[in-house]
């Protein structure tokens, strides 16, 4: 049976010496010759502890296997079937210690380096399945967007514990600046850049008849209404200071006709 094709079953792999994570570092001494050590075989898929035999496993993986050798050796199939719509689940399941933060992820601290840009944005050496599943997703999200097939990648962040579950990305502003600042964090947040698509189906047919005229009737009162009310005010207060009322007297509509006034107005 080759990775590839093992059907999902589960894969042990033995904790490298070096990993980090402590715990299970003294179990991963298996060349010791100590009697507690763990002993396997990876030509067999089967694992010794404590005295304790277990053949469950569908493959084991030696310490000798580097993180690149992990990743082909399981990851590529799994990828493909990812991109092309198949649900795909990779679990590390194990007890403190025990290395799976050292597989999923790397050794302590990378994803810390890695957000603060210390490792660029290739595939770095350290990096385990995670982190680099994620870089084979984006190049193919990318490979398809130039075929001209639409494509979308979305991620979420979500840690489960016995005190609930938390949305990783939703943590405060302050806990991103402790976790940048390399201060003491259970967590490492996680940027994603969002890169605007064009929109490959432009209007061909533009408006064929824009208003290439201006209003012929613009407006007779050029100053704001405001400042017109202003002035009719100004003007107002002027009459009144001259005698002639808040507003001009009205013509009488019927004057005298005798153009000879009496001469002998009764005094």
């Amino acid at each position: 049976m080759s990775a590839g094709d093992d059907g999902g079953l589960g894969v042990v792999r033995i904790k490298p010496l070096g990993a980090g994570g402590g715990g299970g570092e003294r179990s991963a001494a298996w060349s010791t010759g100590d009697s507690n050590a763990v002993r396997f075989s990876t030509e067999a898929a089967d694992v010794t502890v404590d005295n304790r035999h277990f053949d469950y496993p569908s493959h084991v993986i030696s310490p000798d296997m580097d993180q690149q050798a992990l990743y082909d050796a399981f990851m590529p199939a799994r990828m493909q079937a990812f991109i092309d719509g198949v649900n795909v689940n990779v679990i590390a399941y194990g007890q403190t210690g025990s290395g799976k933060t050292h597989t999923m992820f790397g050794p302590p601290g990378i994803m810390a380096r890695a957000a603060a840009g210390a490792l660029g944005d290739c595939v770095c050496t350290e990096y385990g399945l995670f982190p680099r599943g994620l870089l084979a997703a984006m190049d193919a999200v990318a490979t398809l967007r130039q075929a001209g097939v639409a494509a979308v990648l979305t991620a979420s962040a979500v840690e489960l514990s016995i005190m609930g579950n938390e949305d990783m990305l939703a943590r405060s502003e302050s806990a991103v600046r402790r976790a940048a600042n390399g201060s003491a964090s259970s967590w490492i947040p996680l940027t994603l850049t969002l890169t605007p698509t064009p929109n490959p189906n432009p209007n061909p047919n533009p408006n064929p008849n824009p208003n290439p005229d201006p209003n012929p009737n613009p407006n007779p009162n050029p100053h704001p209404s405001s400042e017109w009310r202003h002035e009719q005010l100004e003007q107002r207060g002027a009459r009144r200071r001259a005698g002639q009322g808040g507003r001009p007297a009205a013509p009488n509509p019927n004057p005298n006709p005798n153009p000879n006034p009496n001469p002998n107005p009764n005094p």
